[in-house]
């Protein structure tokens, strides 16, 4: 089970949603959304996220160039082409929610047709979101086919000192646990009537060293040994069906942390955009804990996992959804492509 113990607004999560301080009495993410949530039953969910803090914010997405380097495998080439303009993008309304081994599903907010629209407004409040029990689902983790699954009942997700529970559906067949880190969050589930894997994304598990030495490049200047640090996920996919190949790259170090234990100074996690033929890296999210911090005295820095590459909303570009963790919680991150850089359009999740 989840508890959400001192909600604080993280100096991370101003960057990802823009300089604006939320309320953040229950929630601490982002300051935006959209349009009321249509209703399809009289039970609400709540939902609540948090993000804890960094000793180190990422500065705004940067490209940087790596030069070519010998690789042990290659990244597969796509030949799809970008979807015709009667795909883009549906406009149903679309709840997306995390499941871990709990029975309750975390609600991460929805494309309500037109637009994203967040799990919280800008005071901080939930949004209520009605699910009618019985709808179908189509659940979906990486690498793995989308398997069906039926809402249920609401059950408690989340768990505010002060506030009582926020709910969730459960939703079956249960997600089970993640493989890394083993706590947080391992698969999403939105109803869809569209294909939301339309391209495939596969996982590499071969070092690419030109890969690795864009994540050096990374955290160049930064207090902590960069040489240390390796690749611990490489997923490449034609994001939007233009027949280029992108790289979805985590590069870190002590970054593999057990629930409640938090990362030693020195240790650092980021993850990469990368264009497989060109090789520009773009940077996304990088945390890290300085070598010289005292860390009875620092929070955590965040490690990153790619949980998921989907197809969201319909228009047949896929979104990139990321598994985040610290010591004490987890979310997921989701992010849309444009052709050039990924934004954070949803970000959820509880502390632990």
């Amino acid at each position: 089970m989840a508890h959400l113990a001192t909600p604080t607004y993280a100096a991370r999560s101003a960057r990802r949603v823009g300089a604006l301080t939320c309320a953040a009495a229950l929630i601490t993410a982002g300051c935006s959304e959209e349009e009321p949530a249509n209703t399809a039953s009289a039970t609400s969910i709540l939902i609540v996220s948090t993000i804890a803090s960094t000793t180190t914010d990422a500065p705004t997405p940067t490209t940087t160039t790596v030069a070519p380097a010998t690789t042990t495998t290659a990244p597969p080439s796509t030949t799809t082409t970008i979807p015709p303009p009667s795909l883009q993008p549906t406009g149903a309304a679309t709840p997306i929610f995390a499941g871990s081994n709990d029975d309750a599903w975390l609600y991460l907010g929805r494309w309500t047709g037109s637009s994203w629209e967040r799990a919280f407004d800008d005071g901080g409040a939930p949004i209520a979101y009605d699910l009618t029990s019985g709808v179908s689902v189509a659940i979906s983790e990486l690498g793995q086919t989308p398997v069906a699954g039926t809402a249920g009942e609401l059950d408690e997700a989340c768990f505010a000192e002060g506030t009582g529970a926020i709910n969730g559906p459960i939703i079956a067949p249960n997600a089970g646990v993640p493989d890394v880190p083993g706590f947080g969050y391992r698969a999403v589930a939105l109803p869809s009537t569209w294909d939301t894997h339309a391209r495939e994304a596969v996982l590499i598990d071969k070092t690419i060293q030109s890969y690795a030495d864009a994540g050096v490049a990374a955290f160049a200047n930064t207090d902590v040994e960069t040489q240390a640090g390796e690749i611990d996920q490489t997923v490449v996919s034609d994001l939007d069906g233009d027949g280029d190949t992108e790289a979805l790259v985590v590069f870190g170090h002590e970054n593999v942390l057990e629930e409640g234990e938090p990362g030693p100074p020195g240790g650092f996690s980021a993850l990469l955009l990368i264009d497989a033929d060109s090789l520009a890296a773009t940077e996304i999210e990088k945390s890290f804990t300085p070598i010289a911090a005292d860390p009875a005295a620092t929070p955590p820095f965040d490690s990153y996992r790619v949980l998921d590459v989907a197809d969201l909303n319909g228009d047949g570009i896929a979104e990139v959804l990321v598994h985040t963790w610290f010591a004490d919680g987890a979310s997921v991150i989701v992010y849309t492509y444009d052709g050039i850089t990924l934004s954070e359009v949803l970000t959820a999740g509880c502390d632990l």
